[in-house]
């Protein structure tokens, strides 16, 4: 890196949703372990990183929702001091997010932020362009992280860190409708509303099965085992599965919620409080600008 050089990256950060997700028991650490398809969509936010290696260490971080801390408990700031400790990248970093993706979601909004600002600062660290050790490492910061760093479709096991690539077979730009409430879902709060026999430990289907049933049966692939303790965290989310049902919709939830998504677009107005955004699939992971 030159002596004075300043490193301008305009950052395009998508968002995931989940097509599926399966409990299939605890590790030891008490970790729950999941099987899930991955899915990179259209809607994103935007960060714009200025980096100066040798300017004052310190990190100036801004957002356009300030409902969001732009603190030492943002996950953006937590992979500033990660790049900083672990890799040396100490001088002036001032980051700023375009936010569009909902907090608290479901959709990966926190981590996809994570990831960008990992995928378009990685060329600047010897071995760190598509090193599995890099991808691994980002787990740290938060569980989508891994995918998200790879974009896509992938199968994901584990945490959701043990990823297995997807073919999309002419599935690039499907779209794919969010349907999106005014309250969130903590994922914490979630996963200690999951009763023990919802999280019994059973086998994975495998990428191929998966595969198998997306062409043939994809409502069947949507279903997610955090449904239940979604609804107990927020109940409302019960209504808003009733209003997809009755219109025939093929649909589910992703992640640990809020955001419900639906493969095909809802005819009737949506309930009070919930708005319906029209995506679709991705099959790459972010737009990279040096300047």
């Amino acid at each position: 890196m030159g002596s004075s050089q300043t490193y301008y990256f305009r950052c395009i950060a998508p968002a995931k949703v989940n097509l599926g997700l399966r409990l299939l028991g605890r590790d030891g650490a008490g970790f729950h372990l999941l099987e899930s398809t991955f899915q990179c969509i259209a809607l994103h936010d935007v960060l714009h990183i200025r980096f100066s290696p040798h300017g004052p260490d310190r990190i100036a971080l801004s957002c356009s929702d300030p409902s969001i801390p732009c603190r030492e408990s943002n996950i953006v700031w937590r992979c500033v001091e990660y790049l900083r400790r672990d890799y040396g990248l100490t001088g002036t970093w001032r980051v700023h997010i375009d936010k569009n993706i909902p907090v608290g979601s479901g959709l990966g909004g926190s981590s996809a932020d994570a990831a960008g600002l990992l995928r378009d600062i990685r060329h600047l660290i010897p071995g760190a362009q598509g090193s599995l050790e890099w991808i691994a490492n980002s787990l740290q910061l938060g569980a989508d992280v891994p995918f998200l760093l790879q974009g896509g479709r992938a199968h994901g096991l584990g945490r959701g860190e043990i990823l297995s690539p997807l073919p999309m077979h002419g599935e690039v730009g499907r779209p794919l409708w969010l349907i999106i409430p005014s309250f969130s879902c903590l994922t914490p709060q979630v996963f200690a509303a999951v009763h023990d026999h919802e999280r019994a430990p059973r086998s994975a289907w495998g990428r191929a099965v998966w595969q198998q049933m997306w062409q043939r049966r994809p409502q069947e692939c949507l279903h997610n085992d955090l449904w239940p303790a979604a609804c107990r965290v927020q109940p409302a989310l019960r209504e808003i599965g009733q209003w997809l049902t009755q219109q025939g919709l093929r649909w589910g939830l992703s992640g640990s919620g809020s955001t419900l998504i639906s493969l095909d677009p809802p005819q009737l107005p949506p309930p009070a409080q919930v708005r319906v955004v029209a995506t679709h699939f991705l099959d790459r992971s972010a737009t990279l600008v040096h300047e």
